[in-house]
């Protein structure tokens, strides 16, 4: 929304109850204010109401308010209404709605509220397109009570508060490179020809830009790991990106100390350039790639750290190696104070355990659940205990888990997840994947 109309949505959902804020005030959308005033405005006192909502309605923060059913609206005096059975159609192919979506009714009630069911009915089946007519649909249909988990301001894992997610390192052309070959002359001794890296998923005006081309200074070339490199208890080869670290801060093209540096003095100016050139103009290119500081938070770099996929079907987790790399926003790390605990958060975060805890919280995708983010620590696993025998024996399982995984021989050339898949399924094959899945819900009930 433009800040006109989020004021004006502020306004509104706060007089009706529907305003949580916090940290689910930038999830916040307009169909719970659209669904409270349509029913304010139009609905009749005998009437019943029915509406296509995100499937998110079900359970998530942001529309904890408009799931009271308690509308209470200034001016206009006490308002109610009492819902009904929500039905779930998240899980019908091809999906019906651009997004995974849920059908939720009600009624007007003269002052008494009756909250949402957390039981839905779930429908679930195969259609041959959109456009059927209903008595052709009906035999491919399915329908079942379902359980909703909500989710909950409850503590959940230490954790949550040590994870952070990547910085933004985009876009690509202007911050990734690859390494070319130097021309006769070779270049000076701590520098490296870099190009910009090129790929078929750039999109305008970014793929119609010319590459960069400079001789970067070392120190400036820094492995990143992505969402794509990052598989169970392993890394895949990370990336390459240009980043103006000098001396404890982040450098733009204006500052003077830029010219001590003239490999990245040319990399960093041109890209600043094309970056105005081409972007709407509302954040220069270093506040892009450290917006909200995600970027300045991950120096100084630690030894020990882990990191995890902010989405997907399965979650994968891995132990970041090497203490000179930076992580991007498809993933979420944290530091750790020992290779054992590293170790030990690895295998909580790529359990069987962890992944069924989290589903019911995750958003949907069209065809899969999507969006990991920190619903990972609703579910309160503790934190490392080198002390805990169980811990101790997660760390060895963890540890087997690594050998596995990096014996593996996994071509650069597939997509992330046909490695993921891969490594998944060696583990399962050793039984290590079972033993650490068997150990991990031990965590939560005391062991």
């Amino acid at each position: 929304m433009p800040p006109e109309i989020q004021e004006r949505y502020r306004e509104l959902a706060k007089a009706r109850g529907l305003w949580i804020g916090g940290s689910s005030a930038a999830t916040q959308d307009l169909s719970d204010l659209f669904v409270v005033r349509a029913v304010e405005q139009y609905l009749q006192p005998e009437g019943r109401f029915s509406f296509v909502m995100p499937f998110s309605v079900l359970s998530r923060k942001q529309f904890k308010g408009f799931r009271t059913g308690d509308w209470t609206s200034k001016g206009t005096g006490l308002f109610s209404v009492t819902f009904g059975e929500p039905h779930d159609y998240s899980r019908v192919k091809p999906p019906l709605f651009p997004v995974p979506s849920v059908v939720i009714s009600g009624t007007p009630t003269a002052g008494i509220s009756g909250a949402m069911p957390t039981d839905s009915v779930r429908w679930t089946g195969r259609l041959g397109n959109h456009n059927v007519p209903w008595e052709d649909a009906e035999p491919s249909l399915r329908q079942a009570a379902a359980a909703t988990v909500l989710a909950t301001d409850a503590p959940g894992s230490p954790y949550r508060a040590r994870f952070l997610q990547g910085a933004t390192i985009v876009p690509r052309v202007l911050m990734t490179v690859n390494e070319v070959e130097a021309g006769p002359l070779g270049v000076p001794h701590g520098r490296r020809s870099v190009r910009s890296e090129r790929s078929p998923l750039e999109k305008a005006p970014w793929k119609n830009l010319p590459s960069l081309e400079a001789v970067v200074e070392e120190q400036f070339l820094f492995p990143l790991h992505l969402g794509a490199t990052i598989v169970a208890y392993r890394e895949r080869a990370p990336k390459l990106c240009v980043i103006p670290w000098l001396e404890g801060r982040l450098v733009d093209g204006q500052s003077d100390e830029l010219d001590q540096y003239p490999g990245l003095a040319a990399w960093w100016r041109q890209a600043e350039q094309l970056w105005n050139l081409n972007s709407a103009g509302r954040m220069s290119l270093l506040q892009r790639i450290d917006f909200q500081r995600l970027l300045f938070k991950q120096f100084p770099l630690a030894e020990h750290r882990v990191a995890y996929s902010a989405s997907g079907q399965h979650l994968a987790a891995a132990r970041i190696s090497d203490p000179s790399a930076l992580i991007e926003h498809k993933l979420y790390w944290a530091r750790c104070s020992s290779l054992e605990e590293a170790r030990y958060l690895a295998g909580v975060l790529n359990s069987t355990a962890l992944a069924d805890a989290v589903r019911p919280l995750q958003s949907q995708g069209q065809h899969n659940p999507r969006d990991f983010d920190l619903n990972v620590f609703a579910w309160p696993f503790p934190a490392y205990d080198a002390a805990s025998d169980l811990h101790a024996r997660i760390v060895e399982l963890s540890t087997q888990a690594e050998d596995v995984a990096t014996s593996l021989e996994l071509d650069p050339a597939r997509s992330f997840q046909v490695a993921r898949r891969v490594t998944r399924e060696a583990l399962v094959e050793t039984g290590i994947g079972g033993e650490i899945d068997a150990l991990v819900p031990d965590l939560v009930g005391g062991g």
